[in-house]
């Protein structure tokens, strides 16, 4: 699983710092962090028992996975005042921050096809090699 050597410094050179980006979103609580599951695929491969403190990633969700419909998931999202990550997404709110360096224009056709609801993307910024967005209300270009 390991693999070699070679893969290995590949996999440094071209993956995000998301020990840095993690830590960004555990010193801003008052932001609610979604994340695109296939930003962060290949964030553990060589560092996969890597314990954070309990409650330090409550403001980060994941979407594209089995996680939109967990109970850990709810409990985050409902902290926030949203049934589910897209749902939070939909509203625009100024708390909720969409990661995603894959497929950020995914997620607002998902909101339009699914809640009829006319958004767009706003980058803000870059932290850590992942970049972030706010989805504001709009129509779709």
């Amino acid at each position: 699983l390991v693999g070699n050597r070679f893969d290995y410094n590949d996999h440094k050179r071209t993956e995000p710092d998301y020990k840095g980006f993690y830590a960004y979103i555990q010193e801003n609580k008052d932001e609610l962090f979604i994340a695109d599951t296939f930003t962060f695929q290949r964030a553990y491969k060589y560092d996969v028992f890597c314990p954070y403190r309990e409650g330090s990633l409550d403001n980060y969700v994941a979407v594209g996975s089995w996680f939109v419909n967990s109970p850990l998931t709810k409990a985050i999202t409902e902290a926030y005042g949203y049934e589910n990550p897209y749902d939070a997404l939909k509203e625009a709110d100024e708390r909720v921050v969409l990661c995603d360096n894959m497929y950020p224009e995914n997620k607002l056709l998902f909101i339009k096809e699914h809640y009829d609801e006319d958004r767009e993307l706003e980058y803000i910024d870059n932290r850590s090699g992942i970049d972030l967005y706010r989805i504001r209300r709009g129509r779709l270009e």
